[in-house]
């Protein structure tokens, strides 16, 4: 799609020969290219959430679009950097104790 972050550099060494760290080459890929865009809840309860004019509650069957682009995408999550492809430096977020 338009934006969307380029493939692994050229001289990325594919980890071929170990399955922990292709699991997270694998990872950081559908990290940056999700197969699922996009997806729509609604609310089952009452919910307070942040906008831009502060938190705000929303209620009960409010349709709700959960972009996991834009998730995926946050720098307050995934740091300054997270467009580059890194797939050993987030692996604690990716796959282990800081996982979300």
């Amino acid at each position: 799609p338009p934006g969307a972050p380029p493939p692994p550099p050229a001289d990325f060494a594919m980890p071929w020969d170990d399955r922990e760290k292709l699991r997270l080459v694998v990872l950081e890929n559908v990290r940056r290219n999700p197969a699922v865009y996009e997806t729509v809840m609604k609310l089952a309860e009452p919910t307070k959430l942040p906008t831009a004019g502060g938190l705000r509650e929303f209620p009960a069957g409010t349709p709700t679009l959960l972009s996991y682009v834009n998730a995926n995408m946050d720098p307050n999550m995934w740091g300054d950097d997270v467009k580059e492809f890194k797939p050993y430096e987030r692996a604690a977020m990716l796959w282990g104790s800081e996982a979300k």
